[in-house]
């Protein structure tokens, strides 16, 4: 199953949009990332993949991954397609996914995400260029569409798995969120409250 755990991703774009829901419309976003990894998270996307487009040699003899004596699986870092018009465009997507991104500034978590058109780069060496687009109309509001838009072309921590977080962002985002004071200071007058201890920003169904 594919997943990302406390990976740096670049959030590439969002946007916001409206969604039928039945006979409602909905408020939705799409979050376009891509992230450099090595390329054995391809096995996890389609079998087989990452043995074509990477080999052991320069010679092009073909070979598959295999465990080294330690018991790590063998890197594969030379291009066996290099004149390859990439990225690959990957079929599927994967349904029921929990996503928390974030930075020093805050996080966001969002559940029952869907995630789809892959994008694969093979760089030489053995890494990955992957790019996908994350979709979600649970608990959007205009504070996740806001800070999504601030966070564009950033540098991000990501969490991506199936289910549920599980409480993730206490275990991994050590952060201080000052977003409740913002809203507070900016209050029109006389609606002036004050802000709550300092905590997660969560959207979605919590853990």
């Amino acid at each position: 199953m594919f997943e990302i755990k406390q990976a740096s991703v670049k959030l590439v774009h969002s946007q916001t949009r409206m969604e039928g829901r039945g006979d409602e419309l909905v408020p939705a976003v799409d979050m376009s990332f891509t992230w450099c990894a090595s390329s054995s998270v391809l096995d996890a996307l389609m079998p087989r993949l990452r043995a074509t487009l990477f080999m052991a040699d320069r010679d092009g003899e073909d070979k598959e991954p295999r465990l080294d004596l330690h018991g790590i699986e063998e890197v594969l870092p030379y291009l066996r397609l290099p004149n390859i018009d990439y990225p690959l465009k990957l079929t599927g997507e994967l349904a029921g996914m929990s996503l928390a991104v974030g930075c020093n500034e805050g996080s966001i978590e969002l559940g029952n995400c869907t995630v789809k058109k892959f994008k694969v780069t093979p760089l030489e060496g053995g890494s990955v260029e992957l790019g996908f687009l994350v979709q979600c109309s649970e608990e959007i509001n205009e504070i996740v569409a806001g800070w999504l838009d601030m966070w564009q072309q950033r540098q991000l921590s990501l969490h991506l798995v199936a289910g549920e977080l599980h409480d993730l962002r206490q275990q991994e985002f050590d952060v201080e969120d000052t977003r409740e004071a913002a809203i507070a200071e900016n209050a029109p007058d006389g609606k002036k409250r004050k802000p709550r201890a300092p905590k997660e920003y969560v959207t979605g169904n919590e853990a």
